[in-house]
């Protein structure tokens, strides 16, 4: 029970430190949206996922590497880890910086924008700096002392944020100042996780050499570049064929609405990274019924919380893109349906328990087995010509549900025999959506009684007033808690 505490209490601090980073990506989009035209705002998206997309590739892996290896070691011998996989990442980081500088003109041509090219070259020495202050957060995770991750998170994104929309505001309405902005704020945070990751071991005088560290680092990571590569290929599919095929502003009507609820990612990611470091530790022990037993309560957790939202932001989600990014993207809100239903499959992370227990390499099969689908359904429907940007999305969250979910329970259930999500929580998870479902169909018949009220914002906030109040009220008698879970966070 204590060690369960302790693992909320840092998925608590983890959660704080996610949304940081979602709020900075919230709202400069909404705001450089509405500042930019449609062509130059598409480029700069187009520039951060070119960016993010190499960067799955350049950091081979090697941030989880912590996570995993980190609670197997003692603090001694966790430095000389650490130092090992810093230098890796250095390299990497300088690596990154000159491909995308010399790959810029065959990447805008490929993506069909000429000016790509010239913001490319303009990013490309950042990612020096970005590189090196990855697997900050796996570091800390492991010592129990993620609140520093929150403090370090909160601040330089809220630096980020000033530094990108403020030249904007003030000097400049182009995607170059906002470039150059980013890269000011990366540079500074780049300084403060240097001397984070080495603050653990200031007190370690003893640095221990572990015997064939790196063979067992690439045994494990190799797989993970594996999967990283494939992984390239698959997340780009959707987004190169949208480019090519149905041109700038259909990517940026997509950009903007194909993106995970921010909230899920305040629950879900800070669950997953403590998912990592208590598997390898349970499987190194040979008992994973402890951890087995914290992610079912984990799954029933953030299910009170995520499924009422996603259904919520599915019901009215034309007028939270309008609020969000104006009426030219009120289209935008199509895309924010399609993944909102994978969003309420992310509560059960069955993919990052194999990277826990170190099965990396059936993860990179799975990967492959499902780019090779994603690909060919993809061409089918291009040479059929039925394709269109809301059906690729769609094929594309289908997918994801085999990767994710599918494939890893399959796995799970029978080469390694567990039974990894409980029947009981499976039919709670049922309860809360019947339940959500029938609530949002009655607030979305009330709505028209005040759709009249101009401010969207203000139509939103009753709608979701109402909506809340009827579902807390309501699951007292269905004997479903939806205040528990906010009540345990508010109390850490």
């Amino acid at each position: 029970m204590v060690k369960d505490k302790s693992n909320i209490h840092q998925a608590f601090w983890l959660g704080i430190s996610s949304i940081s980073s979602i709020f900075v990506s919230l709202v400069s989009a909404a705001i450089l949206s509405r500042f930019f035209d449609k062509a130059e705002y598409g480029t700069y998206k187009q520039i951060m996922f070119v960016y993010s997309t190499l960067l799955v590739i350049f950091e081979a892996g090697l941030p989880s590497v912590f996570s995993y290896f980190l609670p197997r070691y003692s603090l001694a011998e966790g430095k000389y880890i650490v130092k090992k996989i810093n230098q890796i990442l250095f390299f990497s980081g300088g690596l990154l910086s000159i491909t995308l500088f010399f790959s810029a003109e065959p990447i805008a041509q490929f993506l069909n924008n000429p000016e790509l090219a010239k913001g490319l070259k303009l990013f490309s020495p950042f990612p020096f700096f970005t590189l090196p202050t990855l697997g900050l957060e796996g570091i800390y995770i492991v010592n129990r002392n993620t609140k520093y991750i929150a403090v370090y998170n909160t601040i330089t994104r809220i630096l980020m944020l000033v530094c990108i929309i403020l030249p904007v505001l003030l000097y400049r309405n182009s995607y170059e100042v906002a470039i150059i902005g980013w890269g000011f704020a990366a540079v500074f945070a780049f300084f403060v996780a240097l001397y984070l990751k080495n603050r653990p071991y200031y007190n370690v005088n003893e640095l221990i050499k572990v015997p064939k560290i790196m063979k067992k680092v690439l045994s494990y990571s190799l797989p993970i570049l594996g999967s990283s590569c494939i992984l390239l290929f698959y997340n780009s599919i959707n987004q190169v064929l949208i480019s090519r095929n149905f041109g700038t502003e259909a990517f940026a009507e997509y950009a903007n609405g194909f993106l995970p609820l921010p909230f899920i990612g305040i629950i879900v990611t800070p669950v997953r990274k403590m998912l990592i470091p208590l598997f390898s530790k349970s499987k190194n022990e040979n008992c994973l019924d402890e951890s087995v037993v914290f992610f079912n309560k984990a799954i029933y957790e953030m299910g009170l919380i995520i499924i009422p939202l996603c259904i919520f932001c599915f019901c009215f989600s034309k007028e939270i893109m309008s609020f969000l990014y104006g009426i030219q993207y009120e289209s935008s809100h199509v895309f924010f349906q399609i993944n909102l239903v994978y969003n309420i499959c992310e509560i059960i992370p069955l993919q990052v328990i194999l990277s826990g227990i170190g099965k990396t390499k059936v993860l990179f099969v799975f990967d492959v087995i499902c780019t090779l689908l994603l690909l060919l359904v993809n061409m089918v429907l291009l040479y059929c010509n039925v394709s269109s940007p809301v059906l690729i999305a769609c094929v594309f969250v289908c997918m994801q549900l085999l990767l994710r979910n599918i494939c890893p329970y399959i796995y799970l259930r029978y080469s390694e025999g567990v039974m990894i999500v409980s029947k009981t929580t499976i039919m709670n998870l049922f309860k809360i959506i019947l339940h959500v479902i029938v609530i949002v169909v009655f607030v979305a018949w009330s709505a028209r009684f005040y759709k009249d009220i101009s401010v969207i914002c203000l139509q939103l906030i009753i709608s979701g007033i109402l909506f809340y109040i009827l579902l807390v009220v309501s699951g007292i008698v269905l004997k479903i808690n939806y205040l528990s879970s906010l009540k345990r966070l508010i109390r850490r």
